[in-house]
């Protein structure tokens, strides 16, 4: 058996183990972050082993990446999900053993998302939004020129290509506050497709997650039902060569030949050594021997640019990069920073702290998302701090591909309308209170669930039932949304 075909079956089962933990004693949910790391770990790791084992080539690098590499990296992703895991189990036991203990301030009351305030960031965030789509995407090839020439500079500013974004994320927050009434969701679709032509592909991942996350919560659902699996299997199909097919488009090509542009990608793939998409292992792999070859660690100086970040580029020309770590530690033979690499969140811990830091950077911001996610599923669905995490969340797989750089730059400059929305809430707290009250089983759809009930005490000869953090936040949803008398 080669060394790479003893590193899949070591990862698989470290996988297999790490996830049915999970399943078993971790309150696993869609929106837990457990289940979006176990998911870009299959991805990034065991699959990549399994191609590796098949026959792939690694990525081509002019100086090659050796299996031996790729290796040593793998494991050290699976060090970090078994730290991740054990910290995931914590807070679940935390959960479990506070009971009554729970925050009263989280349990009796939740401040709500307005209506009235999100329309009134919603409805001048789509208008900017369309405005943006016509001015910088969607006008003759000569207009788009003048457009951009009257920007000066601007045009590759981040700060003004965000917006054209705007208008489908203004659309999804009004379906967060309204409902999915079919008029609107025909307006989501095209907005979607006029989004996804007009920007990078994180934009689909990104907020086709949010949608999905958006129709659980308001349904009560902790996982998507099996009919969902068709919508979520389409979009992940759509995203691998969605680069291709958009370049294809504005390009001019027709159907056949974009069909035909998009086999040769999903080749070339599968094939490996050439795509970027399917070799994140290889690419955090190259990344801890450069920094080893640097002979020197960074010490948290990775997440430095982060200061600077809001500057934009025009006024400062040579503003560090946000990976300016990968600018260090390239050499001509490993170009990262050239080709665009990720080093992903354990390449990054590596990079500041050697192999602890691979592993505790993961375990850090399974901590953070962990707490976070426990507080969030403790309110209802309509309330201002669910809402916050179910953006933040949705953006997972960014932060676990790029790094704790991503953990802030997207939520701040990727979804700005809707982090102004949860700013306005909290500035002006007294928009909309409402009391949180726990309700019946009956009432309650989740009540059946093993996991979710436990007894706290016993009161007159009765058993009392002590609600987890689920039931009570859709108790607050079914009393909030119950029609007033």
């Amino acid at each position: 058996m080669s060394d790479i075909a003893v590193t899949l079956t070591f990862d698989a089962i470290v996988l297999c183990a790490c996830s049915t933990a999970l399943l078993m004693h971790g309150e696993l949910s869609a929106f837990h972050p457990g289940s979006v790391y176990v998911f870009f770990h299959f991805y990034t790791v065991t699959l990549r082993l399994l191609a590796l084992a098949l026959g792939a080539a690694p990525l081509y690098m002019p100086e090659p990446i050796s299996m031996d590499e790729i290796s040593r990296a793998a494991l050290v992703f699976d060090a970090a999900l078994v730290g991740c895991t054990i910290v995931w189990l914590q807070l679940a036991g935390r959960v479990s053993k506070e009971g009554k203990q729970l925050s009263r301030r989280r349990r009796n009351s939740a401040l709500l998302l307005s209506p009235k305030l999100v329309s009134i960031v919603a409805w001048p965030t789509l208008i900017i939004g369309l405005i943006g789509l016509r001015f910088l995407r969607f006008s003759d090839p000569l207009i788009l020129e003048q457009n951009r020439a009257s920007l000066g500079g601007w045009d590759t500013s981040s700060w003004v290509l965000q917006i054209v974004t705007w208008a489908q994320q203004a659309s999804l927050m009004l379906h967060y506050v309204a409902g999915f009434r079919t008029y609107h969701v025909c307006v989501t679709v095209a907005l979607f497709a006029l989004t996804m032509l007009s920007t990078a592909r994180y934009v689909l991942l990104i907020w086709g997650i949010f949608l999905c996350y958006v129709v659980l919560s308001k349904k009560r659902l902790r996982w998507p039902p099996s009919r969902y699996a068709v919508g979520l299997a389409f979009i992940a199909v759509l995203w691998f060569p969605l680069k291709v097919v958009t370049a294809s488009i504005w390009a001019g090509d027709d159907v056949g030949t974009i069909a035909s542009n998009v086999v040769d990608y999903f080749g070339d793939a599968m094939s490996g050594g050439g795509k970027a998409d399917t070799t994140f292992l290889d690419q955090a792999a190259s990344t801890i021997t450069l920094v080893d070859a640097n002979g020197e660690l960074f010490y948290g100086k990775t997440i430095l640019p982060l200061l600077v970040s809001p500057i934009p580029r025009l006024w400062w020309p040579d503003k560090p990069h946000m990976n300016e770590y990968q600018h260090i530690i390239s050499t001509p033979g490993r170009p990262m920073s050239t080709y665009g690499s990720i080093a992903t969140l354990v390449g990054e811990g590596y990079a500041n702290f050697s192999y602890v830091g691979g592993v505790l950077f993961p375990m850090l911001a399974a901590y953070l998302y962990g707490r976070t996610y426990f507080a969030a599923i403790e309110r209802p669905h309509n309330s201002v701090f669910r809402f916050m995490y179910l953006v933040i969340a949705s953006m997972l797989l960014q932060v676990y591909r790029d790094g704790f750089v991503a953990a802030l730059l997207f939520p701040v400059s990727a979804a700005m309308p809707m982090m102004a929305v949860v700013l306005l809430h909290y500035a002006f707290p007294a928009v909309r209170w409402r009391p949180a009250v726990e309700v019946g089983a009956a009432n309650n759809p989740l009540a059946g669930a093993r996991s979710l009930v436990f007894r706290r005490t016993v009161s007159k000869g009765r058993t009392a039932v002590r609600r987890r953090p689920y039931q009570v936040a859709e108790a607050m949803d079914h009393k909030c949304n119950a029609p007033q008398k």
